[in-house]
Formats: structure tokens, sequence, C-alpha cells
């Protein structure tokens, strides 16, 4: 196996012949970060060993633990960058209208899945926004406690922005229903968990999610608009 070491945020590799870069400037503390998301969305955190991080990332142990500290470490960074990748952009949402402001949010979604599984290369591009990663925060909830409360936490703040949205096409007459504002935003944000954990569920990835959500939002829109 060729070994990688650490040097100066770039990734070269050791071979008889020589030392060869082989991405100039990669962050080596990504690419244990990816390697090691490919194992843990394959296998349950406790199926996965260092010895196969090493032997994904072709670091040595030393090189891993330049950034980590353990295993856990590793996967709750893993988490970490799942959710930090998925979080939404809702400060260049639309405030001039709901409709707009959901259809924003969907387009910042599709940039997102793909900012993030275009990290993963071509060849395993469509792979790593599924039923895994699902699955990979579900096994988080269970290992690790302060992870479910930051889960909550986020998103009950994604839920506030989708109530202040909402608050804001009440007042321009856009919306007309009883229900409030922050009714609204659970049954955009509760219709898109449920179609889309459905449609995972029946072997979808994430971008054949997008049209069947955007169609139920619609209806929803429809119900409710002046």
């Amino acid at each position: 196996m060729d070994v990688l070491d650490y040097h100066s945020e770039s990734l070269y590799v050791c071979k008889p012949n020589g030392r060869f870069l082989i991405k100039e400037f990669m962050d080596t503390r990504e690419h244990i970060l990816i390697s090691a998301s490919k194992l843990f969305l394959k296998s349950a955190y406790k199926e996965v060993t260092m010895k196969d991080i090493m032997a994904a990332t072709g670091l040595s142990k030393g090189a891993i633990y330049h950034h980590f500290t353990n295993k856990e470490d590793i996967f709750q960074a893993v988490l970490q960058y799942f959710m930090t990748a998925m979080e939404h952009h809702y400060d260049t949402y639309s405030r001039v209208s709901f409709r707009q402001f959901y259809l924003d949010y969907i387009e910042d979604t599709i940039r997102l899945v793909q900012d993030y599984s275009n990290k993963f290369g071509k060849e395993d591009h469509d792979k790593y926004v599924t039923f895994n990663n699902i699955s990979m925060v579900f096994d988080a909830i269970k290992l690790f406690p302060d992870f479910k409360v930051y889960a909550i936490e986020g998103f009950n703040q994604e839920l506030s922005h989708w109530a202040a949205a909402a608050s804001r096409g009440k007042e321009s007459g856009e919306l007309q229903t009883k229900m409030s504002d922050m009714q609204i935003g659970e049954m955009f944000l509760y219709l898109s968990d449920g179609v889309g954990l459905h449609m995972i569920i029946r072997g979808h990835d994430a971008m054949e999610v997008v049209a069947p959500i955007k169609a139920k939002w619609e209806e929803l829109y429809a119900l409710i608009k002046k």
C-alpha cells in the first residue's frame, strides 16, 4: 500500500521511485473526511475500523492522528462535514414573496447537494446523498446525545426562517390562512421530509426527490395563497 504523509497542507504519496504530489494544495483533513465519509456511508459506525480508514485514505496512523484523536472524533467530524455542507443560505432568499422563498430554497438545495456530491469524484457523484446519509445521522443520534441536540437546534433554526417568510407572506396579503406562521413552516418542512424519505427509501437519489417535493409544495401553496 502506498503511504501518504502530511506535508504543509498538501498530500504526497511515497513510492519506491520517489515522492509525487497527488493533488496540489489538497487539504489532508478534507481528504480524510471524504474517505471516511465513504466508509461510514457504506457501513455502520461500529463496523468501521481505524485500519479501514488508513486503507481508504492511504495515510499512516500518525498522519491521521495529526488531525483527529480517534475514530469517534473522525465520525463526528464526518457528520459535521455533511451537516455544514447542507446548511441553507437563508439570507440570500427572496423576501418579496413566500412562493419565491421556497423556490429559492429548492434551488439552494440543488446547489448544496451537487457541491457535496462533487467532493466524492465523478464515479461516486450520485452515491453520497442517499438513504445512507439518513442512516448515518440516525446512527449518530443513538451514539452521541449531543448530536441529537445539535440536530434539533438546527431544525428549529430552519423553522424560524420559514415562519418569518410565512409572516411576510401574510403581511403582504399573499397568504390567506388561519394557520400560524410556525404551522405553515412546519407543514412545508414536514412535507418535504416525508416525501424525501419515502423517495429515498425507494431507491431514488437526492436530485430525483426535488421535483416531487416542489410539486407537493405548489399544491400546498395553492391552498393557502390569496
